[in-house]
């Protein structure tokens, strides 16, 4: 089947693909932070990201290398991706993770829960890591 060539004026599909302002966000207030912070999903190169920090590599009674899931502060390490400021810049680095784990596991926790939906990330994607 021969692709359609659809034109918005005279932008290409793939123009018009990645110009598309795609990325979901929720806009949530926390107050015990005393501020307001944009939640936006991961775009799909972040959550490659993401999900090979939860991979360590182990090696078996054979010596051989298996990968195997590290959920070990695997909450703030989604958040430091996905929150944003209302200038448009991220809040925090990847290495920010192991501070922000040490705040809060209810803001954390809350903070996480609009960040995987956002990102359609669930407790499939988990078991699947951990499986793999």
């Amino acid at each position: 089947m021969e692709p359609t060539k659809e034109t918005n004026g005279s932008m290409t599909a793939r123009e018009m693909i990645l110009a598309a302002p795609d990325l979901s966000y929720e806009t949530v207030r926390v107050a015990e932070w005393g501020l307001t912070l944009i939640v936006r999903e991961l775009t799909a190169a972040q959550r490659d990201d993401y999900e090979r920090e939860l991979l360590t590599e182990q090696r078996n009674e054979d010596g051989e290398t298996e990968l195997h899931a590290d959920l070990h502060n695997a909450k703030a390490k989604l958040l430091v991706k996905c929150l944003w400021d209302d200038a448009g810049n991220r809040v925090f680095t990847d290495a920010d993770a192991e501070a922000l784990g040490g705040k809060s596991a209810n803001i954390v926790s809350m903070l996480y829960g609009v960040a995987a939906r956002l990102s359609g990330l669930g407790p499939k994607d988990e078991e699947e890591l951990a499986k793999n």
